[in-house]
């Protein structure tokens, strides 16, 4: 809330929160909150009022980062009225992660509001493992990928495998099978593709 030009006020005119621009302001710290006393105008009716606007500080969580075999510790800040959940995805400096559980007061929890700073589980996601069912003929073969979570992956692409090339004819996703279009690395449970021979004249 460093020189706020417009915040989120209830708007009493309004009958419902809405932005508001400062007019005229002077910010000061509580314990755990900025508060700013000022002029506000309600840029949905035009209304103009004097009031008081509190904003609580964001808070620093604790978050432990799985990477392979390994772990480490590190922090992220969040804002205060954030709920936190099993599944999202965050920023850590340069890393993306992914929640895996959550701890609050020596339990763990499928999600927990900021404020309360439960210590978050997480485990590294720059990049994923996407299988891949090759078909060779009277054989198939199981491999995996590297990919980043929001790669693309289509039918009719060709993969370069180990140094042989196949072109993907299905796509499999937690809720559909894919024969026509793609679908982000994340969402796939497997790809499904067919070997290319090499044929020489």
């Amino acid at each position: 809330m460093v020189n706020p030009w417009a915040l989120y006020v209830e708007c009493k005119q309004c009958g419902e929160t809405t932005l508001h621009e400062v007019l005229k302001g002077k910010e000061r710290e509580g314990s755990g909150s900025f508060v700013v006393d000022g002029v506000f105008k309600c840029k949905k009716c035009g209304g103009v009022r004097q009031t008081s606007v509190s904003e609580e500080k964001p808070v620093v969580l604790q978050v432990v980062l799985s990477d392979g075999e390994g772990s480490r510790k590190s922090t992220i800040t969040v804002d205060a009225e954030e709920t936190l959940a099993v599944g999202d995805e965050l920023f850590v400096g340069k890393d993306r992660i992914i929640v895996t559980a959550l701890e609050t007061e020596g339990k763990t929890v499928e999600q927990a509001p900021a404020r309360v700073r439960p210590v978050v589980w997480s485990k590294i996601f720059n990049r994923i493992k996407v299988k891949v069912s090759i078909n060779r003929g009277h054989s198939t073969a199981a491999e995996a990928i590297e990919a980043a979570p929001d790669e693309e992956f289509s039918v009719g692409e060709i993969l370069t495998i180990k140094r042989s090339k196949a072109v993907i004819h299905t796509i499999k996703t937690g809720t559909a099978t894919i024969r026509q279009g793609g679908a982000s690395a994340r969402a796939i449970t497997r790809i499904y593709a067919r070997e290319m021979r090499e044929t020489f004249r």
